[in-house]
């Protein structure tokens, strides 16, 4: 188990895992994640030259949460920028999944110059993701955590059983296997109520007319770095139909792949998959 490393950033400490040595790659994780869920594919794109590190983001512990509570897209952009400069690179490639691919799109909407390349899986572009009624009914939990306390209290209820259910529905294959290491690392990051509710805090940010124009003014110009993007075919939180219309908000070369028998967490359930992809993209002139 690789044990967390800390630097200062944007006004933070983060913690992150590192692997490496060589270009540096920076993968964000999502929700419900930590860093740790990225260990294989460190391994193996450290063994192709590269230093990979994956933070825990702001709000995860061992990262400090914000003193403003500030958890928006640019929020999480210039985190990703702020550790390109404290880890002393000119540049990055940048891996994200779920709130992570916004993190790597922000970042990337931000300075495209800092950003050689981004892998985003799972969650496609902001403008592109469209609330059909199917949608609407896969995201039930993010309507569900604008409520206040109570989200918090459910979700540890029960040995945080509330977090497994959603693991099983995104990732059937995956979470009726073994996969409590990767659920029980959730629960150390989150396990004071402080940084739980920070976590709420990524979906609580999303509504209101204030983010729908910060996300507007982020994301008016299409996005000009190389970007790769991936979906699970099975994926129960986010439908891959919504990654195919990402085209018209990418002014340079835009990559689709559709894992098939693959659901959210798919760095988890087909990993040589998925860092096969990473490699040949990442390598292509």
């Amino acid at each position: 188990m690789m044990i967390p490393e800390f630097i200062d950033a944007n006004g933070l400490r983060f913690g992150y895992l590192s692997q490496g040595q060589g270009p540096l790659v920076i993968c964000m994780h999502g929700f419900p994640d930590t860093p740790y869920t990225y260990c294989d594919l460190m391994r193996r794109l450290s063994e192709r030259g590269y230093r990979v590190v994956a933070p825990f983001s702001r709000g995860y512990a061992p990262t400090e949460i914000p003193a403003n509570n500030s958890f928006s897209m640019e929020d999480f952009g210039r985190d990703i920028l702020a550790l390109i400069e404290a880890f002393d690179a000119p540049d990055a490639y940048l891996i994200g999944h779920d709130w992570g691919a916004t993190a790597v799109y922000a970042a990337s909407a931000l300075a495209p110059n800092k950003v050689i390349k981004a892998v985003t899986a799972a969650v496609p572009h902001p403008h592109a993701m469209k609330l059909t009624a199917a949608q609407i009914r896969k995201s039930w939990y993010m309507f569900f955590f604008q409520l206040p306390w109570f989200p918090e209290r459910k979700i540890k209820k029960d040995n945080y059983a509330l977090i497994e259910k959603l693991c099983r529905d995104w990732s059937p294959g995956l979470f009726e296997a073994d996969a409590t290491y990767y659920i029980n690392e959730f629960k150390r990051a989150l396990s004071k109520d402080e940084h739980l509710l920070a976590a709420l805090g990524y979906y609580r940010a999303l509504f209101g007319s204030a983010n729908t124009k910060r996300v507007a003014d982020l994301f008016a110009e299409p996005i000009s770095v190389p970007t790769l993007t991936m979906a699970g075919e099975n994926d129960g939180c986010i439908g891959a139909e919504h990654f195919s219309n990402m085209k018209p908000f990418f002014s340079d070369q835009l990559d689709i792949e559709i894992l098939p028998d693959a659901g959210h967490f798919m760095h988890l359930e087909q990993p040589e998959v998925f860092a096969t992809h990473i490699l040949n993209f990442f390598e292509q002139e």
